[in-house]
């Protein structure tokens, strides 16, 4: 990822990170900040795909309970009306 934005923006990657590779050592150092940044940005992306997916049940849930209850609702309904119309049948006759 920082490869790519130091591509970008046509800098070193230690530019990025605001140090400068001064020898071999300070190299290694820099690999093991990218591996850490890595690792963050890992743990980050695994924590928001995951409450992603809660919201994403959490709506699926509400839907599919507001169809039951409409659906509920409709039967329910139904019902009335036709106990209604009996009732008005058994007047007329």
């Amino acid at each position: 990822m920082l490869i790519r934005l130091a591509e970008i923006f046509e800098v070193n990657v230690s530019d990025l990170l605001g140090e400068k590779i001064e020898d071999e050592e300070k190299g290694d150092a820099l690999t093991e900040q990218l591996v850490r940044i890595n690792e963050q940005m890992a743990v980050r992306n695994r924590r928001s795909k995951m409450i992603l997916k809660a919201v994403a049940g959490v709506i699926a849930v509400f839907i599919v309970l507001n169809l039951l209850l409409i659906l509920m609702n409709m039967v329910s309904f139904d019902s009335y009306h036709d106990s209604l119309d009996q009732q008005i049948e058994e007047i007329t006759e």
